[in-house]
Order: C-alpha cells, then sequence, then structure tokens
C-alpha cells in the first residue's frame, strides 16, 4: 500500500507519494498547516524550501526541497532530541524514486518529479543549528534517462522469477529492426518505442506505474513527411530514451521536451515557432490545454513585477552565410549547392566577417521523389530562408535573465511581452524559488528579445540573397 505525505504553506505544497509507513512507526499522511501546533504523535512537520529549475534543451528539469522540522519551544545551542527525531521520521520515509507534486503560489502545479537522493545532515541555519532533510530529484524527464537501449538479442532466464526473462524479452532495449521501418513518421516512430517501452512496467514506490502519469501523443505535433531515414543503423544505437528521441529529431527545426500539467508528464515535441504565423500563435503551455480561445497567448510581464534584469546583445553567434544540407537528399553535396546555393548576408558579413551556420537535416523526407520535382526544391529550400530569417538578427536579439516576482504559469517554450521594452522574448529556461521568510521569485532565461519590428523587417533579397562563384572562398 502507499501514502501520501504533504507539506503545505501559505506560499508551497510538497506531496510526496511514497510507501506506506510501517505502523509501528507512528507515520501517517497528513496536511500541517505552516505556523499551527503540531498534532499528537506527529512532533515533526516542518518548514520548507522549495526550488525548482527547468530549462528548453535539457533532457530533465531538477528539484530541490528542504525541510526543516519545527519544535515549537525547543531552544538552545544545538540540535536537540526531538529534533533529530523528527528529521530520521521524514529521512526514513522518503527514497529515491518516490513521486512528487510540487505546487507553488495559488496551488499551481510547477513540476512532477521522482526522488533521486534523500539527504539528511545538520547545518547552521540563521546562526542557530538545525536537522534539515534535503530531497532532490528530477522531473519525469528522468523516465526518458534512467531507461538505456542497448540491444539484447537473448536474455537468459532466471528459474525464480520466468516471468522475468518475457518481459525482458518484449521490451525495447535496443529496438528489434522488424518494429521500425524506412519512411515511418517520426510522430510514429517516437508512438511505436514508447508503447514498446511499455513493456517494462517500471513500478513507483507509491505502487503505480510510470506509464500511469505519461502522455506521449497529446503534445507530439509534427508533419508527416519528417520520417525515419537511418532505419538500417537503427539497432547499434546505445542510449537513453531521450537521446533516442533527440537523434532522430533535426535541430534546431525541432523542439523536444518533457512538461508536467495537472499530475500529468507529457513528451512534447513540435517544429520550433520561429516563423512569423507559428510565433503569432504560440500559445502558453497552460493555455494549449484551454477550451477558451480568447485566452491570452503571452505572458505580460510588467515593469512592477521585476525585481532584477540583466540582459544583452552579443556576436557570439553572428552567422553570415546560411545553408541546410539534406542527408537523404539523391544528390550529391555539390550539386545540392548548385542547386539550392547558400543564402549569404553581404551586410552581415561585412560587419561580423565570414562565418557559417550549416544544419544537416536527418529526417526530411525526399524518398520516392526526383530532385527535378520543383515541390521538392521548394520544400528544401524553405528550411534554408527559414535558417537565415531565423537567425540572422541573433547580434541584434536580447538575451539573459528576468528575475521577477512569482509566476507560476510561466513555462518554457512560452512567449513574454516586456511591457517596458516593448519586446516579446522567448522563454528558455524557468526557475522557481521558494522559502520561509522570502518572497517568492520566478527567473526567466530568455532569448530572442525583440520589437516586432525589427523581428519581421523584410529580406533585402536583391542585395542580400543567395549566389555561388566558381572558387569563392564560401
Amino acid at each position: 500500500m502507499s501514502a501520501e505525505y504533504t507539506l503545505r504553506s501559505p506560499k508551497a505544497e510538497v506531496t510526496f507519494h511514497t510507501v506506506e509507513a510501517k505502523p509501528s512507526s507512528g507515520l501517517y499522511a497528513y496536511e500541517p498547516q505552516y505556523g499551527s501546533r503540531p498534532k499528537e504523535l506527529l512532533p515533526d512537520y516542518a518548514a520548507i524550501d522549495v526550488n525548482t529549475s527547468k530549462r528548453l534543451h535539457n533532457a530533465a528539469g531538477a528539484f530541490r526541497v528542504s525541510i526543516l522540522p519545527v519544535i515549537p519551544g525547543e531552544q538552545g545551542g544545538g540540535v536537540g532530541r526531538r529534533a533529530r527525531e523528527a528529521q530520521m521520521a521524514w529521512y526514513d520515509r522518503l527514497r529515491p524514486m518516490d513521486l512528487v507534486s510540487i505546487a507553488i503560489g495559488r496551488e499551481e502545479e510547477v513540476m512532477l518529479g521522482l526522488v533521486d537522493q534523500v539527504t539528511r545532515e545538520e547545518a547552521v541555519i540563521g546562526s542557530r543549528p538545525r536537522a534539515v532533510v534535503t530531497v532532490t530529484g528530477r522531473d519525469f524527464g528522468k523516465v526518458w534517462l534512467v531507461n538505456r537501449i542497448k540491444y539484447i538479442p537473448a536474455v537468459a532466464s532466471d528459474p525464480k522469477d520466468p516471468g522475468c526473462a518475457r518481459l525482458l524479452t518484449n521490451t525495447i532495449f535496443g529496438f528489434r529492426p522488424q518494429i521500425l521501418a524506412k519512411g515511418m513518421s517520426i510522430k510514429k516512430v517516437v508512438n511505436v518505442i514508447m508503447e514498446e517501452c511499455r513493456g517494462l512496467d517500471l513500478r513507483l514506490t507509491n505502487g503505480k506505474s510510470v506509464w500511469d502519469y505519461v502522455d506521449y501523443t497529446t503534445k507530439v505535433a509534427i508533419p508527416e513527411h519528417f520520417q525515419l531515414t537511418a532505419v538500417n543503423e537503427a539497432p547499434v544505437f546505445s542510449g537513453s530514451m531521450y537521446n533516442y528521441i533527440k537523434s532522430i529529431t533535426d535541430s534546431p527545426f525541432m523542439e523536444v521536451w518533457i512538461e508536467s500539467y495537472k499530475g500529468k508528464a507529457y513528451l512534447v515535441l513540435r517544429e520550433t515557432p520561429f516563423t512569423r504565423e507559428r510565433w503569432e500563435n504560440l500559445d502558453t503551455w497552460e493555455g494549449s490545454f484551454s477550451e477558451d480561445t480568447g485566452h491570452e497567448r503571452r505572458h505580460t510581464i510588467s515593469d512592477s513585477e521585476i525585481m532584477r534584469e540583466s540582459l544583452s546583445r552579443s556576436d557570439s553567434e553572428a552567422f553570415s552565410i546560411f545553408q541546410v544540407l539534406f542527408a537523404n537528399m539523391p544528390m550529391s553535396e555539390e550539386q545540392l549547392y548548385n542547386v539550392i546555393p547558400p543564402h549569404i548576408d553581404c551586410r552581415l558579413l561585412r560587419e561580423y566577417g565570414l562565418n557559417h551556420l550549416e544544419v544537416r537535416m536527418q529526417t526530411l523526407s525526399f524518398l520516392d521523389e526526383g530532385t527535378e520535382n520543383p515541390q521538392v526544391l521548394e520544400r528544401a529550400a524553405r528550411y534554408r530562408d527559414w535558417l537565415y530569417e531565423w537567425y540572422r538578427h541573433n547580434p541584434e536579439f536580447e538575451s539573459g535573465t528576468i528575475v521577477i516576482k512569482g509566476r507560476p504559469s510561466i513555462h518554457v517554450g512560452d512567449r513574454i511581452y516586456h511591457e517596458t521594452l516593448g519586446k516579446e522574448f522567448y522563454v528558455e529556461q524557468v526557475s522557481h524559488s521558494w522559502s520561509v521568510g522570502r518572497p517568492f521569485t520566478t527567473t526567466l532565461g530568455v532569448t530572442r528579445g525583440a520589437t516586432d519590428r525589427l523581428r519581421w523587417s523584410e529580406v533585402e533579397r536583391s542585395t542580400s540573397w543567395a549566389y555561388r562563384r566558381e572558387g569563392s572562398l564560401v
């Protein structure tokens, strides 16, 4: 059987879903209100510090929860017996792979995750020695990281557990070549891989299956013309499920990450929203679940909310030559350069020098299509043009961090509008921090900060368009 232990304060709530405590321990599920007296037999209620961090291009977000047992009336220069007992009570009840739900502010869930490590220590806090239990872990991206793909052609049977051999045989530890096919859409590949992995019935400490909390279909939205092309290499892949999914998606034209919403972890796989149409229709993470079409599709940050900000412009990623190569196009690279030459921006070249941004796409399908087909060449040229349009303003885009009063509704992949600057930014990192006696803050890692006028300025095609010259340095 399982149990839930909830720590609640006026600003934060952390719920641990773990195995049921032994009856002899005298521990029960409860919900203490910060500031109230502890209940009978439960002197181990606690204040909590909560920190979460999520980065768009990282496999998993992270959290840290510090549990500080509060013993009313216990004073002195050291850690008392009751405080140590309370510390051990929390330390004993929590363990790795416990499910954790973290809500901050208006009871909005900011992270659904799994415990990595539980640590007990004595530390000086506010000039007083205190007994502290620290819980660290990751969001459900951990599931895609700890499950490592390695092809095993045969499994020896365990006579004590014959069902285990059947489980492993039916599990995608590499993946069997017959389950994938050249030309299969990436969306279908992801679904097939995840369905195979369900065969490994990974159980959490609360007795439920990991897959009860995972959704890998709702937020996977990429066109069918992105297809698996290197199927013959599939059996030799070895690594995490997350890295495999990353390997079959084309950056920077696709984005993949894990996000949670109302007790569910979602695999998000989408086209990068940097074209004008996608940008202007980009919804917030929470808004994408709303049936109300009239809600705001971006977050507005006012000057009164900003506690600190640090923004900058840089030429560290200033490119002047833009080209996309295609791994499965039926022509050589030299032929491709002649048919779809690189885009060279003469203004950027004069200002920032000769700097290439070259991307090789693995999944854009040209199967059964000839290169003489104008639609094929148009599709290929479109990605080169997008690469240029997305990154030509890199030296003028602003990026950095903005610390604001706590806003748990902001997630990675959202847009924010900076009211004072009149600029929109793309959110690539979100960190939340709250502790007793301190304000709840949200730190945003932002990129691509610009006004609409700059972001969508017309391309000077007459003086700044693709060309190729025999024997040129570029």
